[in-house]
């Protein structure tokens, strides 16, 4: 049986630092510009809303790219034995 997954090594050093950094960044501003969209949704502003929700969207997608870029794959496949 062949192994699918593709083996990287970890993530380390300044470029880590700067991609674990831009998507702590994006994640705030996801939560800060999904919160101002509700604000304006609730005050009848439609058209800043939706454009507020569209930024946190995509803040937050492009977030969880760079975590999931910075993520570690194990160098071995996890077995499991039963003795």
């Amino acid at each position: 049986m062949t192994n699918q997954t593709q083996r990287r090594e970890p993530a380390s050093g300044t470029v880590a630092e700067a991609r674990s950094a831009t998507a702590l960044f994006l994640s705030v501003t996801a939560v800060i510009a999904a919160a101002i969209g509700l604000a304006c949704l609730a005050d009848g502003q439609g058209t800043v809303a939706i454009a507020a929700v569209s930024v946190a969207v995509v803040s937050f997608v492009v977030s969880i790219i760079c975590f999931s870029a910075d993520a570690e794959l194990p160098a071995e496949p996890l077995a499991v034995t039963v003795d």
